[in-house]
């Protein structure tokens, strides 16, 4: 079933106007003629912005959003340059382990970087990297982080899944240290 033009500017400006991603079974809520076909409608949704505006439907923490298409994203950040959050050498290694080991206790952190990783781990549940998901059935029942649907959003990611495997960090760590020779 294929969109009127009502739908989709609906379809826009639901997407336009939410902060969050919109997951599929919101779009079958709100469209509930086409739930039989979500997929083939977000393809035309994706197609109509393509060709008709400078923006795109990206797949992001497991539902869809809004973007600029790359080929733009030059041009805006030159214009707009955006106010980013940096996280220190210390809180990425203490948020790194946390995304690749998760669940994942603070103590268990601490063993893999060799330092204590309790003010990293407040930080970083402070500016919502990562959260408490529960408690390890052990001795003093410490807690167990894992990261957030934010994680997922600012680093662009659509799971946890498509964090860059051992084999691609090795390979851009190798083109990062030649770049600073």
């Amino acid at each position: 079933m294929n969109l009127t033009k009502e739908q989709i500017y609906q379809f826009f400006a639901i997407l336009f106007t939410s902060h969050e991603v919109i997951h599929e079974h919101k779009i079958a809520e709100f469209f509930p003629e086409v739930k039989d076909d979500i997929l083939h409608v977000i393809s035309q949704l994706k197609e109509y912005l393509h060709h008709s505006t400078p923006l795109t439907l990206k797949k992001v923490a497991g539902g869809y959003k809004l973007c600029t298409r790359p080929e733009y994203s030059k041009w805006i950040a030159e214009k707009l340059p955006a106010k980013k959050q940096k996280l220190s050498k210390a809180l990425l290694e203490v948020l790194s382990i946390i995304a690749y080991y998760q669940p994942v206790t603070s103590q268990n952190i601490e063993e893999l970087r060799g330092s204590p990783a309790d003010y990293g781990i407040q930080q970083l549940i402070e500016k919502n990297y990562i959260y408490v998901v529960g408690k390890k059935d052990s001795l003093g029942k410490p807690n167990l982080y894992a990261t957030t649907e934010h994680f997922l959003k600012v680093f662009g990611l659509n799971s946890i899944e498509n964090l860059p495997s051992s084999n691609q960090l090795s390979s851009l760590q190798k083109k990062t240290s030649m770049l600073d020779k």
